[in-house]
């Protein structure tokens, strides 16, 4: 269908920022933001003794151990996380893959058995330039207000909060009224093969206990620290797949990449799908700009209008196939090769993608495709979890709006939840500086001490009302 057969090229997919955690999505930062003037102001928290905080001591500790997919090993990471269960009574089965490379899962069993899944990975990007770091990147160094560490974001500070919410809920004594199971895994920063997709195919004695997973991927919007904008759940995202185009000659794959990064060349038709319309329309409720509103209100009509155009990169991203060509480089096997990633809203086919952004083939080339992930629906917003989350969020923050998110151009671990039929959603509960998170995976990766306090209390109080309290869904 495609040239040659679709085979996976595994050692090529080293992740880039297209897959890292929610950067700016809708003029969006993960998590609240807290801009840098307004923490500057905040000289209290200068004086503040942050080790005097289990959830910081444990944050560093976890810093410091080297999980990425190149210098460090995940098994060391996974012993911590065992080691920290343990000491609250909780077992904990720890799968180690070879060497480096583990997975791990506790089961806190309640009165349904169908578990709440609290999901994270632990392996973090590699070091690209060490010398650049103010801080070691796997100190877990404490410079007022910062936490530095390379997993910063991505995802240990989760990882940390899901550790503590569960540990709380065995320490409370109480029965549950629904399972609770920890879940860290490995392989997310090379497309979870030994990680989250391995756990699907290899544990399906596991897997079907999971109702719903909580993981990375939400995001937030805010003017100020006293005009937060929009709370997002992630609740949808789009496929990728990588190909690769191979050739002799550098000049003709040159000539390839100026072609499709042409303004002139062909875009994906625009479309939409009802989850889209939904997540627009509960947004636009939140926006000052009455063409915005108007817009967002009813895109299917103004899909093909002018006023479309006047929308974001990302925003069009999420009505559209993409694709996006990375550099030229060496072949190890000889020759030349271009790593294109393509952008596929999450109900298209691969073939109907291919199509649409290679309407010329690639005629003179030779190519490989990643194995593809199946198109996926949005997890449904009238689930009791989700329903849970944006209660528990109307009563924490009552003025700030909570809704769903859509992700358009960067991918989590959701995808493959959702691609096994399990719910998914993405939930940040950190409140984070936006300049600090486009850090993610590169230089001086770090998180402000005071918003990852004050989330670990928000997701502690989250999972307890989710899987404890009368009335949880």
């Amino acid at each position: 269908m495609y040239g040659k057969p679709l085979i996976l090229r595994h050692r090529f997919l080293a992740r880039t920022a297209l897959y890292l955690v929610p950067l700016l999505i809708l003029g969006v930062a993960g998590g609240v933001i807290y801009l840098n003037r307004e923490l500057d102001l905040q000289q209290e928290w200068r004086e503040v003794d942050y080790t005097q905080y289990e959830s910081v001591r444990l944050f560093q500790e976890y810093l410091r151990i080297d999980t990425s997919y190149t210098t460090g090993s995940e098994v060391p990471g996974a012993e911590f996380l065992a080691r920290e269960l343990a000491k609250a009574g909780i077992d904990v089965h720890l799968e180690r893959l070879g060497d480096r490379h583990a997975n791990l899962w506790a089961i806190l069993e309640g009165e349904d058995p169908r578990a709440l899944v609290l999901h994270n990975h632990i392996d973090v990007d590699p070091i690209r330039k060490p010398d650049l770091w103010l801080h070691p990147p796997f100190g877990g160094v404490i410079a007022p207000p910062f936490i530095f560490g390379r997993g910063a974001f991505d995802m240990k500070s989760l990882a940390i909060a899901q550790l503590l919410a569960i540990r709380a809920l065995k320490q409370s004594g109480q029965p549950l009224r629904r399972t609770v199971i920890f879940l860290a895994t490995s392989d997310e920063e090379r497309d979870s093969w030994l990680g989250t997709r391995w756990v699907i195919r290899e544990h399906p004695e596991l897997v079907e206990r999971f109702d719903v997973v909580l993981t990375e991927g939400g995001a937030a919007e805010a003017i100020s620290l006293d005009k937060v904008r929009y709370w997002g759940t992630e609740f949808h995202q789009k496929r990728f797949v990588d190909v690769w185009v191979c050739g002799a000659e550098r000049a003709a794959l040159e000539a390839l990449r100026e072609d499709l990064m042409s303004p002139e060349y062909p875009k994906g038709r625009r479309q939409l799908s009802p989850a889209t319309q939904r997540f627009f329309k509960i947004y636009a409720e939140t926006r000052d700009n009455p063409d915005f509103r108007r817009f967002l209100r009813r895109p299917e009509v103004f899909l093909e209008r002018p006023e479309y155009q006047k929308l974001s990169r990302k925003q069009q991203l999420m009505m559209r196939n993409a694709l996006v060509p990375f550099p030229i480089e060496e072949d190890p096997e000889g020759g030349y090769r271009m790593r294109v990633i393509l952008h596929l809203l999450p109900w298209v086919e691969l073939e109907q993608g291919w199509q649409e952004l290679f309407p010329q083939g690639l005629s003179g080339f030779s190519f490989t495709v990643d194995v593809p992930h199946p198109p996926i629906e949005a997890s449904p917003l009238d689930h009791p979890v989700y329903q849970g989350i944006h209660e528990y969020m109307g009563e924490v923050h009552p003025d700030i709006p909570h809704g769903p998110l859509f992700l358009p151009a960067v991918a989590t671990d959701a995808r493959f939840f959702r691609a096994a039929g399990i719910a998914a959603y993405g939930f940040s509960p950190f409140l984070i500086v936006s300049s600090d998170s486009a850090k993610i995976g590169g230089v001086n990766e770090r998180i402000a001490a005071p918003p990852f306090v004050d989330g670990v209390e928000l997701y502690r109080g989250l999972i307890r009302r989710l899987a404890l309290e009368p009335g949880a869904p």
